[in-house]
């Protein structure tokens, strides 16, 4: 069974992720966008893993075959392009052939609305309803024939990378950029595209094709991914980046080579949004977000809300409710007077610009941020678990008056159980729907105060992480 996640398909290549299952998904796609949109249009992006463009292209040809003109990107791609390409052009839809940040036997299927952003639950619930209807075997038939001429090659990412330069305004200050900036790009979709902006200022790190996304075996920028982005800014002596495999999560890293999360990155990002960008609105972030976000925003008069765990979550914001930036906890952060989508390269460039304007390295910026709002040391274990075990983390979660001195003040439900702490800080205890998984995250001002309060309730239950 076809089911969407917080942000599209996924399955095992060759298992679910077939030629066979991307033509349902496809049809059932070209079927809801005929019904929603006269003389409709979409795009297809794709990344590069195994199997990518082939799937693209198969994808291309059943929407193009329910008379849907289709733009096929002419390379590889950034998701990011893709919702560019849809908002800029005013397109009905479009799909990105992407897993993301999944390990390499992966693949996917982002579709993304007439807005550039991840398509609604209640967008892809209407789709899944639609692929149980079609009987595939006598469909995809259809579909044998050669490429229809209603599927044109296209050059997405040239427009794509002049708005990001346009927005960023990262032109005005590429002269004052004293030496290298070291990119990360993790062998995925953005390879390429910091030389386009910077030039030889472009240092790019496992920038090679390589589908099997050495050495960790997925794109997936974490403290536990970026050696080689660590091991670089400390050889070169610069600051750093890190993207992920389809261009939509960002993490950064000292020149003394001290990995910068995301939640730091969202809170300088959200301070420049104001201070230079002269924005105002709402914050966005999700339930696992630090609450660094919480005091930047309240110094300068935002209003944070707090959303379950999914940028679709946070896409509502960007659309209805003004809001300026919205952030999650795995470093996909999107700003609204630039797209209403997720977007790395785009943070980096903003991230750098603020750097350059404050006169401060990475470093100094994080020094700073933490020296005004306090420090926040954030934790997140994973454990494999059944279903038992998370229903009893759950009551066990609910039952804590005191962990590891510090007692509870209140407890949110919006996604999970937030524990909250007396004086600051909380643990997050998250069972996933899908997976026999159990998160749970810790912030406290000490990174081992943090993993101790996971490791205490961890015991409660009797489990060891991953």
């Amino acid at each position: 069974m076809i089911k969407f996640g917080t942000d599209g398909w996924r399955a095992k290549i060759g298992e679910d992720f077939t030629f066979d299952n991307v033509g349902r998904v496809s049809l059932a796609l070209a079927k809801y966008i005929k019904e929603k949109f006269k003389n409709p249009e979409v795009v297809i992006g794709y990344d590069t893993r195994f199997l990518s463009e082939d799937f693209a292209k198969f994808a291309g040809k059943v929407i193009a075959e329910e008379g849907i003109k289709v733009f096929l990107s002419d390379r590889f791609c950034p998701t990011p392009a893709v919702s560019f390409f849809i908002s800029s052009q005013k397109l009905s839809g479009g799909v990105a052939i992407t897993a993301s940040h999944n390990p390499y036997y992966f693949n996917g299927y982002k579709i993304r609305e007439w807005f550039g952003g991840p398509a609604s639950p209640e967008t892809t619930s209407i789709i899944e309803k639609i692929i149980e209807d079609i009987d595939w075997e006598k469909e995809k038939q259809r579909f044998k024939k050669e490429s229809s001429d209603k599927v044109k090659k296209e050059d997405i990412i040239s427009a794509y990378i002049e708005s990001v330069r346009a927005d960023s305004e990262i032109d005005k200050f590429l002269k004052k950029v004293k030496s290298e900036v070291i990119f990360d790009v993790m062998h995925g979709a953005c390879s390429g595209l910091p030389t386009r902006i910077f030039g030889k200022k472009a240092v790019e790190v496992r920038n090679e094709i390589n589908p099997l996304f050495p050495p960790f075996g997925k794109p997936e920028p974490t403290p536990y991914t970026l050696t080689p982005l660590q091991n670089y800014c400390k050889k070169f002596k610069s600051d750093g980046f890190a993207f992920d495999g389809d261009g939509d999560r960002i993490y950064a890293c000292s020149k003394e080579g001290k990995i910068i999360d995301a939640h730091k990155i969202f809170a300088i990002l959200t301070e420049h949004t104001v201070k230079h960008k002269k924005q105002k609105g709402k914050v966005y972030k999700t339930v696992t977000a630090s609450d660094i976000i919480d005091k930047v925003a309240s110094y300068y008069g935002l209003e944070v809300v707090t959303t379950p765990v999914g940028f679709k979550h946070l896409i509502k914001g960007m659309i209805e409710d003004n809001a300026i930036i919205a952030g999650e906890e795995s470093g996909g952060i999107g700003m609204s007077y630039h797209l209403k989508e997720r977007d790395s390269l785009f943070c980096a460039c903003v991230f750098l610009t603020h750097s350059i304007i404050e006169g401060k390295d990475f470093s100094a910026l994080v020094k700073d941020i933490e020296k005004r709002f306090g420090k926040h040391r954030y934790i997140r274990k994973d454990f494999h678990v059944s279903d038992e075990i998370k229903e009893k983390a759950v009551k066990t979660a609910e039952e804590i008056d005191k962990i590891n001195g510090f007692k509870v003040e209140k407890i949110e439900k919006i996604d999970g159980t937030k524990i909250r702490f007396k004086g600051g800080g909380f643990l997050l205890v998250r069972p996933s729907g899908t997976e026999p998984v159990l998160r749970v995250y810790a912030e406290t001002e000490s990174e081992e105060t943090s993993e101790k309060i996971i490791n205490s309730f961890a015991k409660m239950l009797n489990i060891k992480p991953e």
